[in-house]
């Protein structure tokens, strides 16, 4: 390598790392594999063999990296690397969802890596990589295949570490485990700069700028707020009201059933909206059958699909057992089985351009771009892993060729060339905000009754989950340090700004440090209800995102010991300043924003206000209980 030389002991596949004459541990020692066999030097690199455990290594000098792969002869698992454990590993970098920062040390997250320790590095994480912070340098673990493995984090003699867990799977072709190992910049983010690096010299890297050129209408997601209209929010009315209050830009979302829903968006609906700017976007989902007619509980009106879909073209598991659905109703739909029902009948395209005809310009579609995969063994529809995921790459290709605006869940790093935007990546969602969200009684259900439903109810948030998701002290742009001129993200369409009633000043702060747009759930009432603070947000948003929602994440850093003061910088154009602690920093109040344009003394600050009188998320004394 250029600038570090790597030290390899091919007895453990213990890896050191020595960088300006300081050593550091990268791969802890192992003893699971056996004595090493057949050692091979070649120039820039070396292969051997664990004969007794079916393994082969190579180790090879990319540029600045190390490559490692291993390749199994049979099915099993193996655990490696186990990195940080090293004395001079501070912190870990993880990004779970959009990032997180956990110092070795920390008593909290020691605590919640023993509830929360795994996550899937196609799934879980929403870009393969994780970084360990050093004094001068960060360490970065690059895993270009993401699939079949566990990133865990785990304590161990009072600090935490990752272990990495690979699955060599027969059916899926025993997948070798190949990782880039290397050092980065001594910024939090420069293991996520590191992979934006890597993905551009793969030629896995495209603007929003490309894709605008490629769709111009995709330009209207600059500056535009996100808004799922529920019930009478699908009405002229409410778009009206929208428009008064003098948002120019908006994508409206909306999931409806003509069989029992009484506001419908219509074509005139879609046409008005494109008048004043506004993209129309219909929601939809291909991952889910429910043969159930009533909504009283599918996660979405849409996941009834066709019913003669059901069960035939369910996912079947490895014991023969159908794979439930959402809250076990119905069953996950086969890629597979839709992609070979598209070569007849077109069930999925069909959809798709009904609501092309009505006027719309887009669409968002649940989970296919989460990451959530499956391998099918019904034998009319066999599939592997690999080809599930490939088979939803293909059919958003498919879509984005009718001219659509596309977006989805959570989106993960392979499906960012594929979409124009993605709603969930902001809030941490490890199985302790999954365990919180699923409780109906607490977080809210999909009912009519609004006090109960789960887009409605304003909620306080428990102090693990604090922690766990929102404390800012933990948390790091990892996603838009890559991704932020790739694609538009927002938050969980579940959690609108006023959602938590105790986190509405810190959501806030976190979404405009890192420049994104509000997503909420609206009907009439709720907009009229929150109209002032759309309205505010619109003001300082809209212009800021409209100018730099295409640019680079750069730089982002710490202004205080506590990490309660943080800066990004995008492009060459702003530096933006929060101040998430409870004392004034150098003339920003507490719970503020800076905006500064660079170049130039232009500053502006925005205060994002608590919960007023008047909205369902106050917490005074007439608020109103849920």
């Amino acid at each position: 390598m250029r600038s570090w030389r790597a030290e390899i002991d091919p007895g453990t596949l213990g890896i050191r790392g020595v960088r300006n004459g300081r050593a550091l541990t990268l791969a802890s020692p192992s003893s699971q594999f056996g004595p090493a066999n057949g050692l091979r030097l070649r120039r820039g690199g070396a292969t051997w063999v664990y004969a007794a455990s079916g393994l082969r290594v190579s180790v090879t000098a990319k540029g600045d990296q190390l490559l490692v792969r291993i390749d199994s002869s049979k099915e099993q698992a193996i655990i490696w690397p186990v990195s940080g454990r090293d004395p001079a590993v501070r912190a870990l970098i993880v990004p779970d969802n959009e990032g997180l920062y956990l110092p070795v040390t920390d008593a909290r997250w020691r605590a919640i890596a023993k509830k929360s320790p795994c996550r899937r590095t196609h799934e879980q994480l929403s870009m393969p990589f994780w970084g360990l912070q050093l004094a001068e340098a960060t360490a970065t673990y690059i895993v270009p295949d993401e699939l079949h493995n566990l990133l865990c984090t785990k304590e161990h003699a009072g600090r935490l570490e990752i272990r990495l867990r690979h699955r060599f799977e027969k059916r899926e072709g025993l997948p070798p485990l190949r990782l880039l190992i290397g050092f980065s910049a001594a910024s939090p983010i420069g293991p996520a700069l590191a992979y934006r690096a890597y993905l551009k010299r793969n030629k896995r890297f495209v603007t929003l700028r490309e894709k605008i050129r490629k769709l111009p209408i995709v330009e209207r997601l600059l500056g535009a707020t996100h808004i799922y209209l529920w019930g009478d929010g699908r009405t002229l009315a409410a778009l009206e009201t929208l428009h008064r209050l003098g948002l120019r830009r908006l994508w409206l979302g909306y999931d409806q059933e003509p069989k029992w829903d009484r506001y419908l968006v219509t074509p005139a609906f879609a046409i008005r909206a494109k008048h004043y700017g506004y993209l129309v976007g219909a929601y939809e989902i291909f991952t889910k059958l429910d043969p159930r007619t009533m909504p009283d509980g599918p996660q979405s009106v849409t996941s009834t699909f066709d019913d003669a879909l059901f069960p035939a073209a369910c996912i079947t598991n490895r014991d023969g057992t159908r794979r439930r659905g959402w809250n076990r109703f119905g069953c996950e739909l086969s890629s597979e089985a839709l992609r070979r029902l598209e070569k007849t009948g077109q069930p999925l395209m069909r959809r798709v351009r009904g609501h092309v005809t009505r006027g719309v310009r887009s669409i968002f579609v649940d989970e296919d771009a989460y990451g959530d995969f499956f391998a099918d063994y019904d034998p009319r529809h066999p599939m592997t892993v690999a080809r599930d995921r490939d088979n939803r790459l293909r059919r958003l290709a498919q879509i984005r060729k009718l001219g659509l605006v596309l977006g989805s869940e959570t989106v993960t790093a392979r499906f960012v060339p594929a979409l124009h935007f993605n709603h969930g990546t902001l809030t941490i969602q490890n199985p302790l905000y999954f365990k919180w969200n699923r409780n109906k009684a607490i977080f809210g259900g999909h009912t009519k009754t609004r006090a109960t439903n789960i887009f409605f109810k304003s909620i306080a948030t428990p102090n693990e989950i604090k922690e766990a998701n929102f404390n800012p002290i933990y948390r790091l742009p990892l996603f838009q340090a890559v991704f932020h001129d790739a694609i538009v993200s927002t938050d969980r369409y579940e959690l609108s700004p006023v959602k938590l009633n105790d986190l509405v000043q810190i959501r806030e702060l976190l979404r405009m440090l890192y420049n994104l747009p509000q997503v909420w759930s609206l009907d009439r009432a709720e907009l009229a209800m929150h109209a002032r603070r759309l309205k505010e947000n619109d003001r300082v948003f809209a212009p800021l995102h409209r100018r730099i929602g295409d640019q680079q994440l750069t730089r982002f850093e710490w202004l205080s010991a506590d990490r309660l003061v943080q800066r990004t910088r995008f492009g060459q154009l702003v530096e933006l300043t929060a101040n998430f602690g409870a004392r004034p920093h150098h003339g920003l109040a507490p719970l503020c924003l800076e905006i500064h344009w660079l170049g130039t003394k232009k500053r502006q600050r925005y205060c994002p206000s608590a919960c007023r009188r008047g909205e369902d998320c106050y917490a005074g004394p007439t608020r109103r209980r849920h």
